[in-house]
């Protein structure tokens, strides 16, 4: 479980309860390793979405040792130079990752070092 990092508070609802909303869907596909869609079976560390919220997770929540962590296991991954789609890699997905996917490694190392 990652602990809070910061809040907000704003004056219209509707703006609030998006916030909170995006917040507790971060939080709840943040299982170790980002994943996608606890409700369905795509719990896996699919590197598109770590990709496109790795800084709003470093914004709002403590991720900054499970994202050093996912940063290490993905270069586990790597096969001459190359990243799979899906980070530990086991099933879904293909290898090499789509471009936009894989640069969730370029990616974490940059909201790491900020």
């Amino acid at each position: 479980v990652v602990e809070d990092k910061a809040s907000a508070n704003f004056s219209d609802e509707v703006l609030q309860a998006i916030h909170e909303g995006s917040k507790g869907s971060q939080r709840s596909n943040l299982m170790q390793l980002p994943t996608d869609c606890p409700q369905r079976d795509e719990r896996l560390g699919w590197m598109g979405d770590a990709s496109l919220s790795v800084d709003s997770m470093m914004l709002h929540f403590d991720y900054t040792s499970m994202a050093e962590a996912f940063v290490d296991t993905m270069v586990d991954e790597m096969i001459s130079g190359s990243l799979p789609d899906v980070v530990p890699y086991q099933r879904g997905g293909g290898r090499p990752a789509d471009l936009s996917w894989s640069a969730a490694f370029l990616g974490s190392l940059h909201s790491m070092w900020k």
